[in-house]
């Protein structure tokens, strides 16, 4: 085992002992400690607990990284690799008391070498993990990756937005009801990189994000990607499929919220057909 794999794995027990306990101990606890940010979302005191740690981890274990977290921003480094952290991921389910929420992160470079994803729900304590874009695992398991669900009818779910164009939310009203239509069902757990984790492993069919940051997709890529899954991006006026580094999504600054679709190969193509440009979904009315 080389020594950045085995780095890695020190980060897995980490995320699922360590950092677990926190988030479990404040998710069946009874705090209350919350506060709204700018765009009326809800952190908790775990958020900033939690990537203060994994951040003091990549500043002692990789010093010239640069970290792009969902709490502080961006911070520049010095050599090609990008951490993308996401504390808390479905932060109304959290607070909530809904177990559907996971800690996340990522090490993304130019290439697989040295990457990886970690993607955890510490209430079921379902751990999904890849390593330079290969041995995707559930729970420690090896997964053959994204295929079809045995559950029956498809299931492809449209996610949410970190943008603020007012036009996003009547559009992914009219994509949901077309694509339950389409596909049987559809629906959003609001914890888009467990969706992410569950398509990458084969319990959902598809995920459709519009404008997300990279803190909420961007673990969940390299996921779908390393179990073999499909990924475009809706650039200009068309879908272009992205088999290149996750981090080239976002921007050198990871300034750039890209409209994703990722889904097990055999309805990717059927399933952008359906969807077109995301604005125009503005305009249809569906009865």
């Amino acid at each position: 085992m080389s020594d950045i794999e085995t780095t890695f794995q020190t980060l897995v027990n980490y995320v699922e002992g360590e950092l677990g306990d926190i988030a479990r101990n404040y998710f069946f606890g009874i705090h209350s400690e919350n506060t709204q940010k700018y765009d009326g979302s809800v952190v908790t005191e775990v958020d900033a607990i939690i990537e203060k740690k994994l951040k003091l981890f990549i500043k002692d274990n990789f010093p010239d990284d640069a970290i792009y977290g969902e709490e502080e921003g961006f911070v520049s480094g010095t050599s090609k690799f990008v951490w993308v952290i996401d504390p808390i991921d479905g932060t109304d389910n959290f607070v909530r008391k809904i177990p559907f929420f996971a800690i996340t992160v990522a090490r993304l470079g130019e290439d697989n070498e040295g990457t990886f994803s970690i993607i955890y729900n510490p209430a079921s304590r379902q751990i999904f993990s890849a390593f330079e874009n290969i041995q995707l695992c559930e729970n420690g398991v090896e997964r053959v990756g994204v295929t079809q669900s045995v559950a029956g009818r498809n299931f492809v779910t449209v996610t949410g937005t970190n943008s603020s164009a007012p036009w996003i939310k009547m559009a992914r009203q009219n994509l949901q009801k077309a694509l339950y239509r389409e596909f049987g069902k559809s629906g959003h757990y609001h914890s888009s990189l467990l969706e992410h984790a569950y398509v990458a492993t084969g319990k959902l069919e598809g995920l459709l994000q519009i404008e997300m940051n990279a803190w909420d997709s961007a673990a969940g890529v390299y996921l779908v990607l390393a179990g073999g899954g499909v990924v475009s991006v809706f650039s200009g006026d068309r879908w272009v499929k992205h088999d290149g580094p996750v981090k080239d999504l976002y921007g050198a600054d990871f300034s750039i919220k890209p409209s994703l679709f990722v889904s097990y190969e055999d309805i990717h193509e059927r399933a952008l057909a359906l969807i077109g440009d995301p604005k125009e979904w503005t305009e249809r009315e569906l009865k």
